[in-house]
């Protein structure tokens, strides 16, 4: 019998829904699934002009593909164990999934997080997500890891099989009441538009056929430079 409690699949960096294994397999059963997005810590404050605007516009791009499925992206902000507690509380939910993170601080975080849910009997699931292969999946003879590419490569062809890309569910089933979501905007991650010239203005030539002006430029500077140190003395 399907299992009908939701499942909260918890996004990272895996702003997509095709080719998303945690995805899939949260959704495979036909349970309810609430895709969450957690802004940790205020951590986006920290990030570059660049990487708000990027992050901003992916989650506006996210939040849409979910719509178009039926479904509807939640948003919150703080420490993840204790949005997800208070999730499940509100919701019910019986299982998380994610996909894994790779980073000393993420998987700190992931490893504390899993035990502390297990130990509320909450199903947790986690997935290879973004790599090829597990960073542990391949060691040298000594145990250690490889730090030279060749023997590396041969390793990895002989072993490897990367599995073909996931379609995106065609549609995903909702809570019976889905819970409250922060809004995008009043995250304000990113105000107006980027200036992506900023610092190399004045070096441009932006007008048409700018490139070719500026690379004869450069010839002629580095044909007078050549003269200059090939004059005898």
């Amino acid at each position: 019998m399907p299992n009908k409690t939701p499942a909260i699949y918890w996004i990272r960096k895996d702003l997509r829904i095709a080719d998303n294994r945690a995805l899939s397999a949260a959704a495979e059963n036909g349970r309810p699934v609430i895709p969450l997005f957690i802004r940790e810590n205020d951590t986006a404050g920290a990030l570059g002009g660049a990487q708000c605007w990027w992050l901003e516009r992916s989650l506006a791009h996210l939040a849409k593909a979910y719509e178009n499925i039926g479904s509807r992206l939640l948003l919150r902000s703080g420490k993840p164990q204790g949005i997800l507690s208070t999730l499940i509380a509100e919701t019910g939910a019986s299982a998380v999934y994610w996909n894994r993170r790779y980073d000393p601080e993420g998987i700190a975080t992931d490893t504390a997080l899993k035990r502390a849910l297990q130990d509320d009997a909450i199903d947790v699931h986690s997935f290879a997500g973004m790599l090829l292969h597990e960073p542990s999946k391949f060691r040298t003879k000594s145990g250690g890891p490889y730090k030279v590419y060749t023997p590396f490569w041969k390793a990895f062809s002989e072993e490897t099989h990367v599995p073909d890309p996931l379609d995106a569910p065609e549609t995903l089933t909702q809570p019976a009441k889905m819970p409250a979501s922060e809004r995008l905007e009043d995250w304000k991650l990113y105000i107006g538009e980027p200036d992506w010239a900023k610092g190399s203005r004045g070096h441009l030539d932006t007008r048409r056929g700018g490139s070719d002006r500026k690379a004869r430029q450069v010839h002629r500077e580095d044909s007078r430079t050549i003269r200059l140190v090939a004059r005898p003395a």
